[in-house]
């Protein structure tokens, strides 16, 4: 894409034909969405697409809303990374732990990451939990001579096996003299082996790829999962099949057919409920989706490419952030990061535009073009879309382009360790923000997508502006918004005496 590293922003007076024009050069959006007749209601010209200006688009991105997003409250010191832990001490350690010899173990490990020492902290607060269901008592009981005794350690013994907790063990022991003694029975400091899996080598390259692409640890053992599923009824239930190890199952052999009886199976327990029906969906969709890898790398031919997908109900009401919140959280960012502007960036593309977390990840400066003011998303399945920048995260943008980062990506060189610092970043800035929403990253682009469906657009702009394939997903979205409307009117109408 062609770069133009000019930061001013287009004058105002730029006509609404240069403006069109503009937003015409999103191919992705515009060559789809243009196409179609009535892709908003027809009760406005204001809802046809074909006569909607780039700034009408904008505002249905971003919203006004959202432009005034932030004000960074000047009156906060920048203290950066180095104040988290501070925080974390007098927020979380100070008042939830009490037992002085955690407390010190804790002391020692304040020169750790922020997110190492939250780590240590929470592992504290586990063994707090196993002494208090040890001596059946409340935490706020426990002292030193509890979690010192022979029979605790001893007890955390047999019930640890992480790396953490055998080195609180270890310091355990060695604050009651007892390391290196008899009295204590089976204690390796090493933590327990994970039991080799021997693991088909397709299967291994194909997580690899995904590995490559900055998956999350969840993601990559959901596709393992279940296309070790499929390989394990393959091997148990036909008889072409049954001679075969899991590792060398022939994969050419597998037909259509095949999988389309493991998909009538995977339905009949979700008939009897054994399985759930988003259990059964995801398994299908990753069995695709490794079908549709081995047919890229390495020309098999694709038994999966007409296994119809299983629907099921994917959306979960979450509460989202109010304005207050969000501006709390940004102010957070502003205040405890190392690097506040590239990562403001960040999760703005995720609240205004809908990234993934793996899309922030993967966005260099060569997907960033000034001139046109759009930016480039790098979606699943190897797709690439166009979609406009705006206020403030177009000044944003603006401001790292002219500090021609070196980095391969924006945010950093790793694909994987630049996902895994936004996610942990993420539950630190959300915890200091007093965030108690679940989940992690996807809050952002949920609350992007629910507000899209708030704003009552038709299914195929929200199929292009959030990037689904899914037409399930969307429709939920759209139902979700729908029912919330009509309740709202209909409260509305009550007249109260």
């Amino acid at each position: 894409m062609e770069q133009d590293m000019k930061t001013t922003p287009p004058s105002s007076l730029e006509t609404e034909e240069e403006t069109k024009e503009s937003f015409r050069q999103n191919a992705s959006f515009a060559e789809k969405i243009l196409q179609d007749e009535s892709i908003f209601a027809r009760h406005s010209d204001d809802y046809d697409i074909r006569k909607m200006s780039r700034g009408r688009i904008e505002n249905m991105l971003y919203g006004v809303e959202r432009q005034e997003l932030t004000p960074v409250d000047q009156s906060y010191e920048q203290i950066g990374r180095k104040g988290i832990n501070k925080w974390l001490w007098g927020n979380l350690v100070e008042p939830n732990i009490s037992i002085l010899v955690f407390k010190g173990y804790l002391q020692h490990k304040l020169k750790q990451d922020a997110w190492g020492f939250y780590q240590e902290y929470k592992t504290i607060v586990g063994f707090v939990q196993l002494a208090a269901d040890f001596y059946q008592t409340s935490a706020g009981g426990l002292t030193d001579q509890h979690v010192l005794s022979q029979d605790f350690i001893q007890h955390a013994v047999e019930t640890s096996s992480k790396s953490r907790e055998k080195k609180i063990i270890s310091f355990l022991l060695k604050r009651a003299g007892l390391y290196g003694s008899f009295q204590i029975n089976n204690f390796d400091i090493n933590p327990i082996p994970r039991k080799m899996t021997v693991v088909h080598p397709k299967v291994q390259d194909y997580i690899k790829q995904l590995e490559r692409e900055g998956k999350s640890r969840h993601t990559l053992q959901n596709h393992f999962f279940n296309v070790s599923r499929l390989l394990t009824w393959l091997s148990n239930n036909v008889q072409i099949f049954s001679n075969f190890e899991l590792q060398a199952i022939p994969l050419l052999q597998i037909k259509t057919g095949h999988l389309e009886d493991f998909r009538l199976h995977l339905k009949k327990k979700a008939h009897n409920g054994e399985y759930s029906l988003i259990t059964v969906s995801e398994c299908i969709y990753c069995i695709k989706s490794f079908f549709r890898f081995l047919n890229k790398r390495f020309g098999n031919p694709d038994p999966s490419r007409k296994l119809k997908s299983i629907s099921a109900p994917r959306y979960r009401f979450r509460m989202l952030p109010s304005q207050e919140q969000l501006n709390t959280f940004f102010d957070v960012i502003a205040r405890y990061s190392d690097d506040p502007l590239f990562e403001q960036v960040a999760f703005r593309l995720m609240l205004d535009l809908g990234f993934r977390g793996e899309e922030v990840a993967q966005v260099s400066l060569e997907d960033i073009n000034l001139n046109t003011r759009t930016i480039a998303i790098h979606s699943k399945g190897g797709e690439e879309h166009l979609l406009p920048l705006a206020g403030k995260l177009y000044e944003d943008l603006s401001v790292i382009c002219n500090k021609h980062p070196t980095t391969k990506y924006l945010m950093g060189n790793d694909l994987k360790a630049i996902q895994n610092k936004l996610r942990n970043n993420y539950h630190l800035y959300a915890l200091i923000a007093d965030w108690t929403f679940p989940g992690g990253l996807h809050l952002f682009r949920h609350t992007f997508i629910t507000r899209l469906a708030n704003k009552g657009i038709l299914p195929q702009a929200l199929k292009e502006l959030g990037r689904f394939k899914k037409i399930d997903t969307i429709s939920l979205y759209l139902h979700i918004a729908q029912y919330h409307s009509t309740l709202t009117n209909e409260v509305n109408k009550l007249h109260y005496h």
